[in-house]
């Protein structure tokens, strides 16, 4: 398994983004983090995250999804493991994500534990 060392994690809840980065903190990852699927396009451009975890339901501009299919074309990221982060949990939703060009999904909320196989198995 490759170390991850960066991560871009795209979500607009404060509280969430908070956990999020205290967990991977813990994990040792760096983290760029946006609010909106813009701003993690912006970001993207100037640095190389390793893995993403995307927010689908963004509340402004672009969607979750329409962020990763940006992203998706750019050369450096066509390969990045890109995970949706979604409060929606239903069994179908790994193969909707799946066929939109996300790696895989977890469901919020979700324990370090969760989040840490997540990281384990996508990278």
């Amino acid at each position: 398994m490759e170390k991850i060392k960066t991560a871009l994690i795209v979500e607009d809840n404060p509280l969430n983004m908070n956990l999020i980065k205290i967990m991977l903190k813990k994990l040792e990852i760096e983290c760029i983090d946006a609010i909106t699927g813009e701003e993690a396009l912006r970001l993207a451009e100037k640095s190389d995250a390793d893995f993403l975890l995307v927010d689908i339901n963004l509340g402004h501009g672009i969607s979750g999804i329409t962020f990763m299919e940006k992203i998706r074309d750019q050369k450096k990221y066509s390969d990045t493991p890109i995970i949706a982060v979604t409060a929606y949990s239903f069994r179908e939703l790994q193969e909707y994500f799946s066929k939109e060009g996300f790696t895989d999904y977890i469901g919020k909320p979700f324990k370090y534990e969760e989040l840490e196989r997540m990281l384990h198995k996508n990278s």
